[in-house]
């Protein structure tokens, strides 16, 4: 199975150097989690942009890059969320980029661990060509988020629409959503 992290950078903190390191080290502390590509995304709260790094390398290898490097470079003054993955591949090639995690989708961010079961069930529901069944979950969440307005009935849709082994993260900016 693969490994997934999240960090929250508050607004008071402004060490960009150590967040950095946080992330390195988180990530490679996952990496025996899987193996065959690590990526993040950086969900950066002041400007609303997503800065997504996948690669099919090791953590290892991974975080001495300059892109991973690079995405460290931004003005977080509002705050940030990162969210991580070390991928095992088990479907599709970890060489083609959008087979990696995790991925932004319209207004979030979604790193999962594990399978879903109901794919070709939950693709009669929700049609799409999808490469990767995080993809297939993101749009689950956003179209209930859409017609719920809240996260707990949200994620009680998604959950009870996808079956398998999951362990899921999505973040999701904007906090005026009620719970």
């Amino acid at each position: 199975m693969c490994g997934i992290f999240s960090v929250y950078m508050s607004s008071t903190f402004t060490n960009k150097e150590k967040l950095k390191d946080i992330i390195s080290l988180i990530a490679t502390l996952s990496q025996t989690r899987g193996q065959d590509a690590t990526g993040i995304a950086v969900n950066n709260f002041a400007n609303k942009e997503v800065h997504l790094y996948r690669e099919p390398l090791k953590a290892k290898e991974f975080i001495k890059k300059k892109d991973f490097a690079k995405i460290f470079q931004s003005n977080f003054t509002g705050g940030a969320c990162v969210v991580g993955h070390n991928r095992l591949a088990t479907n599709g090639s970890n060489a083609y980029i959008n087979n990696n995690q995790p991925i932004s989708y319209r207004n979030h961010v979604c790193a999962q661990n594990g399978i879903v079961t109901n794919m070709e069930e939950l693709i009669k529901e929700f049609p799409g060509k999808y490469t990767l069944d995080t993809y297939l979950i993101s749009k689950i969440f956003d179209k209930a988020l859409k017609e719920k307005k809240n996260i707990k009935e949200t994620v009680k849709v998604l959950l009870e629409k996808v079956y398998g082994e999951n362990n899921i993260i999505i973040d999701v900016p904007d906090l005026s959503l009620k719970l």
